[in-house]
């Protein structure tokens, strides 16, 4: 029998990317999607709006909310998850999301319009504009609403991993890592159409989340490990 898989209630080892967001069929779905082809897309996600400037990226999101406590979160995003080893994770390129409160807003419409008008017309060394490109996609304003709403998007405690953040399939390594200046065990995207996704090591995997009745529906042909939503996420509400 699988040990349960445990945090200490503060910190946890894993980051999460639950699927059932749209539903409970759903999140079966694109878990085994996800797990058939060890291949999560990237979603256009709109995480930055201040009158007209809207900002959008290609991301995955994860959270590292940890799992015992996890049912407030369940409720938005379904009992389906694929769970990754945080510090494989973060060797991909996955970063914590950097929260910033509303007073200090308009320093950060500043910062995004002038990222966003070097797409335009570079004034500065690409180094430093892909550097800035890469980690202020990673920024989400502390709270939409109450700060004392457990909705709140501060209490996601989100993790992102971005599309300037991954080698594409069809450059060489080790000359876009140098190129780029990022490390060379960063994570890899491809594209299919329109559709960007993220790589996945499956080594990187640490197991899948389905509800007990489910287990055995989940497309697994990898073998991961699958844990009973029940067994890993509480269901007292404190």
């Amino acid at each position: 029998m699988m040990s349960v898989p445990r945090d200490d209630g503060h910190t946890s080892k894993y980051l999460v990317h639950w699927t059932g967001r749209k539903g409970e069929q759903a999140g079966l779905d694109n878990l085994s999607a996800i797990a058939r082809t060890c291949r999560l897309r990237l979603s256009q996600n709109a995480f930055f709006f201040d009158g007209a400037l809207r900002v959008v990226e290609d991301m995955a999101c994860f959270t590292d909310v940890p799992l015992w406590l996890s049912l407030p979160h369940c409720q938005r995003y379904g009992r389906y998850a694929i769970v990754f080893d945080k510090t494989k994770l973060m060797a991909r390129g996955a970063q914590p999301v950097f929260y910033f409160t509303y007073v200090f807003k308009r320093d950060m419409s500043t910062i995004y319009n002038y990222i966003m008008s070097q797409l335009e017309k570079a004034t500065i060394p690409p180094a430093i504009f892909e550097a800035f490109h890469r980690h202020f996609y990673y920024a989400q304003e502390f709270s939409d609403g109450p700060v004392t709403n457990p909705a709140a998007n501060y209490y996601e405690r989100e993790w992102r991993l971005g599309e300037f953040s991954l080698i594409p399939e069809s450059e060489n390594v080790g000359a876009y890592c140098y190129n780029h200046r990022l490390p060379q065990c960063i994570g890899r995207s491809v594209k299919d159409g329109s559709d960007i996704y993220f790589v996945i090591d499956p080594q990187d995997v640490a197991f899948l989340v389905a509800p007990k009745d489910h287990v055995a529906e989940v497309d697994n042909p990898h073998s991961f490990a699958v844990h009973p939503f029940e067994d890993v996420v509480s269901n007292e509400e404190e």
